[in-house]
């Protein structure tokens, strides 16, 4: 059985409801179109067909506006043919008569009748023109048409410019925006390829029209031969006629601009073309960059869920500190009593001191000094436990000073010829040494910082001649309480307040483990204007530094089964993968100081490397242990981030502890429990460098928790230990040393920050 192709109508009905729904895209239907009138569908039938469909389901304007376009342009070019294949007719009808039949016809029927047909010929021509005329406005329009929708598209991609500077900055909105762009792509690419369909259909119809000129002229010269015996009528119709080549003139003129506007409109498709090439590729760039931030925000959560414990534990030690302040409070009042009564023995003396001003002038200079010392251990007191023995050192050089001190002020106190009833002079009272009675609870210290007062309060008296003024005796109110954290900009690390206070540094020699270099052990008093970042600098804390100073940190040595300087291993590529988040490495004390200097004159606030007393301040956190784990080493892995059995995984033969922290090379900061001052990372992780010059051990340490400037300051002190240090190394009292330019990727940067007073 035959089969029965369908109707060029039916098909055209089906293409339009594919489009409807999706299954062609507009290149489509126009390809099909294009396809049924070149195997001679009736496009006038084709557009009663698209208006039915279209009261069903209207077609998008653009769509519309091309599809008529072409069935008119279709409908058009059909009457041309006809016209042309009429006037071709004629002549060859007319040679097949012969003269002998025409002269035979009656002339005036004839005459008539060749007029009549000369008529018709002529309205045809002139409705020809008429419609030539029409379709290069239309084109003209069309070109204007395309004129305004290539603004538009420049428009729509300068929105899509900023479109992809709005992704860059709202990551929340990138999966809408993404789509968006991929949709108006799409609708980008399908205008492409129709107007370049549009294009070359142009050129046909150029083409066409120009074919269609040449067959008007050769007719125009027809008529003019056959009708000069009218001349009158001719005339009307050569100046008709001449007005109708004059607009076709004109539409040729119109038809060839438009043809230029469309090469233009090619060239600008192909740069379209190009720029959406370049947008994809920043999506694409965006897409990663998207990944990355992903991660860095899942980083962020994990941290968030660690640091929640951590601020509980703040506010219950917060509530615990607040249970203690009425017991220093009544401390402080105690304080200030005895002071109270210092000062009135002070006023017994000022009568006394008044004629003996010039045998106070070198007293009045020690006695400054004794004043900064007793004021700095004074606010020490007031801080700490006071039943804690000060060293033997310092409490022999106190004394010392308060014997000299007691010296000046009896030559000061000396009789005076004819001073007092009846020539006798007044004794001054007795100066208690800070020497005797040190067992006792708090009266010996008290009975030094009396003495030290009255010196002091019978100076003002001499210098002021009038009753001194009490001292507030919270002169640091202004520094911030112990656990505030400060940051003083969004990139800055956060800063912990420390409390002031005093401890024991180093080792004694039969402790296990000691080193020489951790000997003697010796007290030291740490300031309360003091704060340290709660953790090590970060990569992405660093990462602005570099940006900001353009400083070039390559070479460092990295470990993979032995250390090796790598030319081309920095903080960026320590030899193992990093996140913002972790401690940055392959830093020198040289980069250290700079990123210190660098972050002070950014913020305005005093930044430093601590002093090794400070660090170790820190580290053991108002404790005297140098670990805080048992000795086994077993509960390691909770608190740092150490050389443990993940760790021998990767490397066997190490010594580790017996634990696994899930960490082979550095943590993210934070990653493991913070010490009772709120510091994470102090023990493990990365060694942090110190302000100190190496020195081999503690002989004329500072005991001020200043730094020590004398020994080989070629090399300074590093402190903590790090993710491959050997177990006995991670101790709070270990010290190691390195030349101030080395880099090396177990080595990090902690920060001190000075708060004013």
């Amino acid at each position: 059985m035959l089969s029965v192709a369908p109707s060029p109508i039916l098909t055209f009905e089906k293409v339009l409801r594919a489009f409807g729904t999706g299954g062609f895209t507009y290149a489509d239907v126009v390809v099909q179109l294009e396809r049924l009138l070149a195997i001679g569908a009736s496009p006038t039938a084709m557009l009663e067909a698209l208006q039915r469909r279209e009261r069903i389901e209207p077609f998008p304007e653009y769509a519309h506006t091309e599809v008529v376009r072409l069935l008119n342009a279709a409908i058009a070019k059909s009457a041309n043919e006809a016209l042309i294949s009429g006037a071709q007719s004629e002549p060859d009808e007319a040679q097949d008569q012969s003269p002998d039949s025409v002269l035979a016809e009656d002339a005036p029927e004839s005459h008539h009748s060749q007029r009549r047909d000369l008529d018709a010929a002529a309205a045809e021509s002139i409705a020809s023109n008429e419609a030539v005329r029409t379709r290069g406005e239309e084109m003209l329009r069309e070109s204007k048409r395309h004129q305004a929708e290539m603004r538009a598209m420049r428009d729509t991609l300068a929105a899509r410019d900023a479109t992809i500077a709005q992704v860059l900055n709202s990551l929340g909105e990138r999966d809408a925006q993404l789509a968006e762009l991929q949709q108006q792509h799409a609708k980008v690419v399908s205008m492409l390829e129709a107007r370049a369909g549009a294009g070359t259909q142009l050129g046909a119809d150029l083409r066409a029209l120009q074919a269609r000129s040449a067959t008007l002229a050769a007719e125009l010269a027809t008529a003019r031969a056959a009708l000069q015996s009218e001349q009158n009528k001719s005339r009307g119709f050569d100046k008709a006629w001449a007005e109708s080549l004059a607009s076709n003139e004109a539409a040729r003129s119109r038809a060839d601009e438009a043809l230029l506007e469309a090469k233009r409109y090619q060239t600008d498709s192909r740069a379209l073309r190009e720029t959406l090439v370049a947008r994809e590729a920043t999506i694409a760039q965006i897409k990663r960059s998207l990944g990355e931030r992903d991660a860095q925000l899942a980083a962020l959560q994990q941290e968030h869920a660690k640091i929640v414990p951590i601020l509980k534990a703040r506010a219950d030690a917060g509530a615990q500190l607040g249970a203690e302040l009425p017991a220093a409070r009544m401390r402080a009042d105690a304080i200030g009593l005895e002071l109270k009564a210092s000062k009135e023995a002070a006023a017994l003396l000022s009568a006394q001191l008044t004629r003996s001003e010039s045998g106070l002038n070198a007293a009045r200079r020690e006695l400054g000094a004794l004043k900064t010392q007793l004021n700095s251990q004074l606010e020490l007191l007031r801080s700490r436990d006071w039943q804690r023995g000060f060293d033997q050192n310092l409490c022999q050089e106190l004394d010392a000073r308060a014997q000299a001190a007691e010296a000046a002020l009896a030559t000061a106190a000396a009789p005076v010829p004819g001073a007092g009833i009846g020539g006798q002079g007044v004794s001054a009272p007795p100066v208690r040494r800070l020497g005797q009675r040190w067992t006792s609870i708090a009266r010996p210290v008290m009975a030094g910082v009396a003495v030290a007062v009255m010196a002091v309060a019978a100076w003002f008296l001499v210098q002021h001649a009038s009753a001194p003024k009490e001292a507030p005796i919270a002169a640091a109110a202004a520094v911030p309480e112990p656990g505030t954290v400060i940051r003083d900009c969004p990139t800055c690390p956060a800063m912990v307040v420390l409390p002031g206070g005093r401890f024991k540094q180093g080792s004694l020699r039969a402790e296990s483990g000691a080193t020489t270099f951790e000997t003697p052990l010796h007290w030291v008093a740490i300031g309360p204007s003091l704060s340290m970042s709660s953790s090590a600098v970060t990569v992405d804390d660093f990462q602005q530094f570099i940006a900001d100073t353009g400083s070039d940190m390559r070479g460092c040595d990295t470990y993979d089964g032995d250390w090796k300087r790598r030319p081309d291993s920095s903080w960026r590529n320590p030899g193992f993968s990093q996140t913002g988040t972790h401690p940055v490495t392959c830093v020198s004390w040289n980069d250290a100081k700079a990123y210190a200097r660098w972050l002070s004159a950014k913020t305005g606030h005093s930044y430093r490397l601590p002093s090794a007393s400070e660090w170790e301040y820190a580290a053991r956190a108002g404790g005297e242990a140098v670990q805080p784990w048992s000795a086994d080493g077993s509960a390691a892995c909770a608190t740092a981030n150490v050389a443990d059995a993940s760790a021998a995984q990767r490397y066997p033969g190490w010594t580790v502890f017996g634990c696994s922290d899930g960490y082979v090379y550095t943590a993210p900061v934070g990653s493991f429990k913070a010490n009772s001052f709120g510091l994470n990372d102090m023990l493990g992780n990365v060694f942090q460098w110190t302000e100190d010059c190496w020195n081999a051990d503690y002989a004329g340490a500072p005991i001020d928790g200043s730094a020590r400037s004398d020994g080989d300051c070629s090399e300074h002190e590093l402190r903590g230990g790090s993710w491959f240090s050997t177990p006995a190394y991670v101790r709070a009292n270990y010290r190691n040393h390195f030349a101030a330019d080395y880099r090396t990727s177990s080595v990090g940067i902690r920060l001190v920050r000075d708060i004013a007073q």
